[in-house]
């Protein structure tokens, strides 16, 4: 993205208007439907909250770096550029807590809320600033983490915590600051650091409580998993890239095994592809440090096969070693990279 000053600009990027969303299915069989906060799915119609089965919407149509910055209610303007992102975090708590307070245990709800923190530029609340110790970036955290906490604790007023399956998770590693773990990569990279996301699920009576498990599972198993919850038939004419989780989560039996593709921001193509144990790498350009910071090159390096059982930083090529393992991957990485190449939208033919 470009700044120029007054806006950024970036790539004219909109999900299509014939795609079909969770909140539109779930719509046509009687659930109230809301979402709070960034969309950055397309910022004209037909690519907005309210074309996707979304009754109601409150919140950005995109990152809280480009302007000018304002908050939408449904269609409408309600806060005016430029908002003071300070008050960012209670505006979008009022907004989910005033959601749940409106729905009973008699009809089903469907609720997105999608904060924009922390992407940068950083603002925590004037009652949260300079308590962290680790600085702007945590302040902003344990905004984020005591807006969840009032969502909960007005599903609990409600009484619909029982029936209510919530689920916590992000779409991507840290960028200048966070922590990754022990592994490679932040944002917009395909190494684990830049993919690896927390996913926190809680569903009393269905889902255990306390469990740690470190399992393959990707934001696109959403829909699948949801729709087989609910007994509802997924759309026909298209597939369907994710896999249904719900015996894994419910305890009642493994995920299934299944290639998992790692995509670059803005890129046709994926860049890896692995399974529960190896990551085969395409070759391609890896961003380098050189002379300085200002300086960086793309050397092509690759193509790399990495074990992730023994080796998550993705350090060091195993690609001799294990050759069926790295020959296997990258027969499956070709076939969707054709599969992509002649059907771009996955169509299904009837």
């Amino acid at each position: 993205m470009i700044s120029n000053g007054q806006k950024i600009v970036g790539m004219n990027t909109r999900i299509p208007a014939e795609e079909i969303m969770l909140p539109e299915i779930l719509r046509a069989v009687g659930y109230n439907t809301g979402m709070v906060g960034k969309w950055h799915m397309g910022d004209v119609s037909p690519s907005l909250p309210n074309d996707f089965g979304f009754e109601s919407y409150y919140g950005a149509r995109y990152s809280n770096d480009m302007q000018p910055f304002m908050l939408y209610r449904n269609e409408t303007i309600e806060e005016e550029a430029e908002l003071d992102q300070t008050r960012m975090n209670a505006l979008y708590t009022r907004e989910v807590v005033s959601f749940v307070e409106q729905q009973d245990s008699e009809n089903p709800f469907f609720l997105y809320y999608a904060h924009n923190f922390p992407h940068i530029p950083l603002y925590s609340s004037p009652e949260q600033a300079g308590q962290s110790n680790a600085g702007l970036y945590v302040d902003v955290v344990e905004d984020i983490d005591r807006s969840i906490g009032e969502l909960l604790r007005a599903l609990e007023r409600k009484g619909l915590t029982e029936n209510t399956l919530v689920i916590f998770t992000s779409d991507n590693g840290p960028w200048y600051q966070g922590n990754p773990g022990y592994v490679r990569g932040r944002k917009n990279q395909t190494w684990e650091g830049g993919q690896r996301v927390p996913f926190i699920v809680q569903w009393p009576e269905h889902v255990a409580a306390g469990v740690d498990d470190v399992s393959l599972i990707s934001g696109v198993d959403l829909l699948p998993t949801v729709l087989r919850l609910l007994a509802l038939p997924a759309p026909g004419d298209r597939q369907i890239d994710g896999v249904d989780i719900s015996t894994a989560l419910l305890g009642i039996g493994p995920l299934p095994e299944r290639p998992l593709f790692y995509f670059p921001q803005g890129g046709d193509f994926p860049d890896a592809v692995r399974d529960s144990r190896f990551k085969y790498h395409r070759r391609r350009g890896v961003r380098a440090s050189g002379a300085n910071e200002y300086f960086d090159v793309l050397a092509p390096k690759g193509p790399w096969l990495f074990d992730l059982a023994f080796d998550p930083q993705e350090s060091y090529d195993v690609s001799e070693r294990y050759s069926a393992d790295a020959s296997r991957l990258q027969s499956i990485y070709q076939q969707r990279v054709d599969e992509m190449k002649t059907n771009p939208r996955g169509w299904v033919e009837n």
